[in-house]
């Protein structure tokens, strides 16, 4: 089962479905397949950046790693501290910083945000599972439900 997440690292929302989905990749494990996209939403200052060191970490394989530490620490998103969690992350610094300044991956998540917006999406989070859209930061029983109907169960 796909699950196509758009979400906002410094949305509260988004951190607490970012839970969810640890959740249901604990039950369901390779049976799910996450598809994160970036949704920075202009009002949130800092989610931008955050979503181009998502990606630098990605680009380095510890996008998941980053991941969470971002929404660990949605209210501390600026440049120095995204820095730290890439160090913290044992990411090649000269690298990571490379990225940011070029904004490397800045095209990429525009890409994104234009599929957001193909499809309508202008809140975080929207999950589609294996295409049926749910919106919003929902209970962990309406992802399992919507999951085992994908699975047929």
């Amino acid at each position: 089962v796909e699950l196509i997440v758009f979400s906002d690292f410094q949305c509260p929302f988004c951190a607490r479905h970012a839970g969810t989905l640890r959740e249901l990749l604990g039950r369901y494990g390779r049976n799910v397949r996450i598809v994160f996209k970036n949704l920075p939403l202009s009002f949130h200052k800092n989610s931008m950046i955050a979503a181009e060191a998502a990606m630098a970490a990605g680009a380095q394989g510890k996008f998941w790693q980053m991941h969470d530490l971002l929404f660990k620490n949605r209210t501390d998103l600026g440049r120095q501290a995204l820095e730290d969690y890439a160090a913290e992350l044992g990411l090649d610094l000269q690298r990571f910083k490379k990225d940011m300044d070029m904004h490397t991956f800045a095209n990429s998540i525009k890409q994104d945000m234009e599929i957001a917006k193909e499809f309508g999406i202008n809140g975080t989070p929207t999950t589609f599972i294996n295409g049926k859209k749910l919106s919003g930061a929902r209970p962990l029983k309406d992802f399992a439900d919507a999951i085992e109907k994908a699975l047929g169960h």
